[in-house]
């Protein structure tokens, strides 16, 4: 495929270079990007034809002229070396010779003396002065013989002690012919390789884009109610495929996320429900009734429930400001905010027993985010606890973990994953007497994500749960 080697070989440098072509105004007038990259493959091809055409003439020229002079010189040797008189080397002028169309000899008078049988002869005026007396041959212009121009050089050559002038001359329109047959030739394929080049470049890039309009064709078909449709891939390994691939990752990412925001806005309409609805029911009661509310009422029912779902709001915020990823990061000692939450544990719990090795560890983080995730699990930890939380900092690789462990129950390890999710609970030892809405442990494993971390749930050698966070650590400068 000439059309489209030569543009892939030519444009290979500068992949910006040929985007921007490709964008241009000018060719953006010629619609379709085949059509701009025909047209562009055309006349790239086309100039590197020129080229390569006045590259070839030019070569030519040069091969041929020096030829004629060579040719022209050895004539103009033989002459010399071999004529031992004044009449052989007439006799020798008298015959041309292997390619040599011309000999004339001209004596100190500037007359001609002898030459081969040519019909009328044009010779420049003065030829004899013109020509040093230096034994080499030197170009004379002005030479005409029979309507022709002729190549011709002139010698001085000296026989018996008189210096003669010998010239020779090859016409020249041998070598123009052949530089018009050579310039016709490039006339004529030059354009056709363009177009071949343009025609091929334009089918090749079509094809290739085809692809490209079945996906587009199947995303705009693609609503927000059928994310789980795909767009076909083509075989791996060009960069159509890997778009066809990021396009499917994307649309599962999607799919994945609205799930999640479905299955979010039933958990919290679900667990708003019940407080909303006690709430409702005392002040329905009193409209009936036409009763204040009385203060047990109020005390026992209004406030707890007010309370709950004003934390219940307060953690459904927090969760969806844990997975944003464009807040400012900077680097936080993961040992200091470590130490921190331990000193707090024990002014709020001071019967606790709270140890741990922490080592000086940086990560690269959100600094509130970061305290929240690690006080959710302290605070976890506390409510579900003994006697004893371990609180550890330390570097493992590339990444800095801390872990939070208790001496309770533990999480049983069916429900280990559940207690990761959104209002995820174990009807063993998390209700909403004793745990919140199950949002805090699905708050720590949303900021976890949004910093290239993780959270996992093991057991505990205390006995109880262990919670683990991976961050990356901080690059060294």
């Amino acid at each position: 495929m000439p059309g489209s080697l030569v543009l892939v070989n030519f444009l290979r440098p500068s992949r910006s270079w040929t985007q921007s072509t490709l964008n241009s105004h000018l060719l953006r007038r010629f619609g379709s990007i085949p059509a701009r990259a025909g047209l562009l493959s055309a006349l790239i091809a086309l100039a590197v034809g020129v080229l390569i055409a006045a590259l070839a003439v030019g070569v030519l020229y040069f091969s041929l002229h020096g030829n004629i002079q060579q040719n022209l010189q050895a004539r103009l040797d033989d002459l010399s070396q071999n004529s031992a008189s004044r009449q052989q080397l007439k006799d020798d002028v008298a015959e041309t010779g292997a390619g040599i169309d011309m000999v004339a000899l001209f004596d100190s008078s500037g007359l001609v003396a002898e030459s081969s049988s040519i019909a009328s002869p044009e010779f420049p005026a003065n030829l004899y002065e013109q020509v040093p007396d230096d034994g080499v041959g030197h170009p004379i212009d002005g030479v005409h013989a029979g309507g022709q121009d002729f190549h011709a050089l002139a010698q001085k050559i000296s026989v018996k002690g008189t210096t003669y002038t010998v010239l020779t001359g090859i016409e020249a329109d041998k070598d123009h012919e052949l530089y018009l047959l050579i310039a016709s030739v490039f006339a004529l394929f030059v354009p056709l390789f363009a177009l071949l080049s343009g025609w091929l470049t334009f089918r090749s890039v079509r094809s290739s884009l085809a692809p490209v309009e079945q996906i587009r064709a199947e995303v705009e078909n693609i609503s927000s109610t059928e994310l789980s449709r795909r767009v076909p891939e083509p075989p791996p390994g060009d960069e159509i495929s890997a778009l066809a691939h990021t396009m499917n990752s994307m649309l599962g990412r999607l799919e994945g996320s609205r799930a999640t925001q479905l299955r979010f806005l039933g958990d919290a309409s679900h667990e708003l429900r019940s407080p909303i609805a006690s709430i409702s029911g005392l002040v329905e009661i009193a409209q009936i009734t036409g009763e204040p509310i009385d203060l047990p009422s109020v005390n026992g029912i209004l406030a707890p429930e007010s309370v709950r779902m004003q934390r219940l709001v307060d953690d459904l915020l927090a969760s969806a400001s844990a997975q944003d990823r464009s807040a400012p990061r900077e680097e936080i000692d993961l040992d200091d905010l470590a130490l921190t939450e331990r000193a707090r544990l024990a002014t709020l719990h001071p019967a606790l027993k709270i140890g741990g090795a922490i080592e000086p560890v940086r990560v690269l983080g959100v600094p509130d985010a970061l305290t929240r995730a690690v006080r959710n699990l302290t605070d976890n930890a506390a409510k579900y606890c003994r006697e004893r939380i371990n609180i550890s900092v330390e570097t493992s690789g590339s990444q800095a973990v801390i872990s939070v462990e208790d001496d309770g129950e533990g999480v049983p390890d069916s429900a280990k994953e559940l207690v990761l999710t959104r209002f995820g609970r174990t009807d063993e030892s998390r209700n909403r007497s004793t745990g919140g809405a199950g949002l805090g442990l699905s708050i720590v494993n949303d900021i976890a994500l949004a910093h290239d971390g993780e959270l996992s749930l093991t057991d505990s050698p205390l006995g109880g749960a262990r919670f683990e966070i991976r961050l990356p650590l901080a690059e060294k400068g």
